[in-house]
């Protein structure tokens, strides 16, 4: 790895390959950046939209992962933009606990499985909001401005509050079921600006 480049991006990685690689690399003075985070910042992103839709405050809302070992960015993520109350479900579990069963009080079901679960929702029911993992296609133009950002400020590392300022700006300023497969000035500006405040004033600091 070149000295010269202060940050890479992984695609297409295990995760526990992702995390051997990430180790390594920020040993030596690279921030990297991995498909999966940008999986993680869209996801939650709906997350938010979806929880600010029907007036249902965040903080005390109630959130069903399923299949959080797809994605491990996820409940850190999750905790990040203030969700307080997350439940855990693995399809391994489905015969002893029926999704539908785990989700009956929940808000939101967040589907990271590899297969999408089936509606955990009886006919008529409007809850819970059924959230599931996008396409990396539909997250790549989130990429240019974390970059933009991680370069500017010379960072260490890509730590998650700089992933939860990310969401919570696209979720107070995109369009519901919004897609960002395409980067956009604009919206690089807009993560960039964002991802610069949340590296330059960490939370705690």
């Amino acid at each position: 790895m070149r000295a010269d480049m202060s940050v890479v991006y992984l695609v297409h990685t295990r995760a526990d390959r992702a995390w051997q690689f990430r180790q390594a690399l920020e040993g030596a003075g690279h921030v990297v950046v991995t498909d999966t985070d940008l999986l993680a910042v869209v996801t939650a992103t709906r997350v938010l939209t979806e929880l600010r839709l029907t007036g249902r405050p965040v903080e005390r809302s109630s959130v069903v992962v399923a299949g959080s070992d797809e994605l491990v960015e996820m409940a850190p993520l999750l905790i990040a933009i203030g969700i307080r109350n997350l439940v855990f479900w693995r399809q391994a579990d489905a015969w002893s606990v029926p999704l539908a069963r785990i989700a009956r009080d929940a808000d939101v079901v967040v589907d990271l499985c590899a297969t999408p679960v089936e509606d955990p929702r009886t006919s008529g029911q409007a809850s819970p909001l059924i959230v599931r993992l996008p396409a990396l296609a539909d997250c790549l133009a989130v990429l240019p401005g974390l970059l933009a950002a991680l370069v500017d400020t010379q960072a260490g590392r890509l730590q998650v509050d700089v992933l939860a300022a990310v969401a919570q700006m696209l979720a107070a300023t995109a369009a519901p079921g919004a897609a960002w497969a395409t980067p956009d000035p604009a919206l690089t500006d807009s993560i960039a600006w964002a991802a610069q405040c949340a590296l330059c004033h960490p939370r705690g600091g």
